[in-house]
């Protein structure tokens, strides 16, 4: 049984309008939120900003965001404080906060990882043999025997 008190991890996604791709302005917007989560009883973990990013779909009629991933330790009330106070920024278009357990990966790492790592993929035409040159090969002791 959990303590009324008892801080868990969160991670929260932000994705704010693409006008806040520029240092200061986005950093005044996250100092609020900074302030915000710690006046409410929070511990800061982790920040980690992903950049300008084109969204899945239209959103007020913006096609890109700049998101934001923050984890925090924080109790389940200051969560609702914070939230019901991040629905009324105008700032932001989404924002997502998700209960972090030992079974939830790490997303802003592993998409770092995957964004400095990966190596490019080869070209369409380059490393793939031809359907001629392949079928060619194998068919040719059948024709002869017909």
């Amino acid at each position: 049984m959990k303590k009324e008190n008892q801080q868990t991890a969160y991670e929260m996604v932000l994705v704010f309008e693409p006008r806040f791709d520029d240092g200061e302005p986005l950093q005044q917007e996250m100092e609020k939120i900074r302030t915000l989560l710690k006046a409410s009883g929070a511990n800061i973990l982790k920040e980690d900003l992903w950049g300008k990013r084109p969204l899945a779909y239209p959103m007020r009629k913006f096609t890109n965001g700049v998101y934001v991933v923050l984890v925090f330790e924080a109790t389940g009330d200051t969560v609702q404080v914070v939230e019901r106070q991040l629905r009324i920024t105008d700032s932001l278009l989404r924002f997502l906060t998700v209960l972090k357990d030992k079974y939830t990966p790490d997303f802003h790492a592993g998409l770092r990882y995957e964004r400095e790592y990966r190596s490019p993929r080869p070209s369409h035409g380059s490393s793939r043999p031809s359907r001629s040159d392949s079928s060619d090969s194998d068919n040719s002791g059948d024709d002869a025997t017909a």
